[in-house]
């Protein structure tokens, strides 16, 4: 069985802008207790009220 060529992709490389992002998250969660961690998990569902499920059948845009 020949093995395919995968040289010729060029490797992916971790973005510095998300890795930075990454760290001031956990640093940020490293700093509230439990109970902060809880009540700002179930407030997201807040800043997404906006957003509906959306089924597969329904599609992107709302047609079958």
């Amino acid at each position: 069985m020949k093995q395919k060529d995968t040289n010729r992709f060029p490797r992916m490389r971790r973005s510095a802008c998300a890795d930075s992002s990454l760290r001031a998250e956990i640093e940020r969660l490293k700093k509230m207790s439990n109970e902060e961690r809880i009540l700002s998990a179930l407030d997201m569902g807040k800043a997404f009220g906006g957003e509906r499920i959306v089924s597969k059948s329904e599609g992107v845009h709302g047609g079958k």
